[in-house]
């Protein structure tokens, strides 16, 4: 079951469920891992929760997507030229960060 968590409580303290694994570790282990759960803040992606019940920041998140090591997602660009993480064109309404559940 994903953790039920208010949204004042990580953003008044995000290190507390972001754990500190860094984009060697993920390169290392050679696993690729698919996002189950998603944090918000307003419309913006803040957190997601990792198949391997990790939970990271969205900025390695694009980082493990640029890396290949985050399975059914590829990077897009907005028109102001951001990075972010979208599912690739499948049809499958499950590999959609805006379908997952929240956390």
């Amino acid at each position: 079951m994903i953790e039920s968590t208010s949204f004042k409580q990580v953003a008044s303290n995000p290190n507390k469920y972001v754990q500190d694994k860094t984009l060697d570790e993920f390169k290392s282990a050679g696993v690729k891992v698919t996002p189950v759960a998603i944090r918000f803040d307003g419309s913006d992606p803040m957190l997601i929760k990792l198949s391997d019940g990790i939970i990271v920041g969205y900025t390695l998140a694009i980082e493990l997507c640029r890396e290949n090591l985050l399975e059914g997602f590829m990077l897009s660009f907005s028109k102001l030229g951001e990075e972010y993480i979208k599912g690739i064109g499948d049809g499958k309404p499950d590999n959609n960060l805006q379908n997952l559940p929240r956390f």
